[in-house]
């Protein structure tokens, strides 16, 4: 059995939607993964547990127009092939 502190380092999940999403979790975490899992589109953020912010991700398909700031963070195949992308405005 392996133990953690509370200030250890973890990978959560979030679900997200197609659109435009703020997610509560600490800003210093870092998106180690976009994917389906099932049927939602969900985003895998390394972090240490800490105070919550705000932060703003957009999911987009391919021809859309990219969100003004936004930084990509990662794409998906669907099982029904399309393409979605993923993208943080960062302030």
């Amino acid at each position: 059995m392996t133990s953690h502190s509370d200030s250890a380092r973890r990978v959560f999940k979030y679900q997200v939607q197609i659109g435009t999403n703020t997610l509560r979790m600490p800003p210093d975490g870092k998106i180690v993964h976009f994917d389906m899992q099932g049927p939602f589109l969900c985003v895998w953020v390394e972090t240490t547990p800490g105070d919550h912010i705000g932060r703003c991700l957009h999911v987009i398909g391919t021809g859309w127009s990219i969100p003004e700031g936004g930084q990509h963070r990662g794409s998906v195949v669907t099982p029904e092939e399309f393409v979605w992308h993923l993208y943080e405005v960062v302030p």
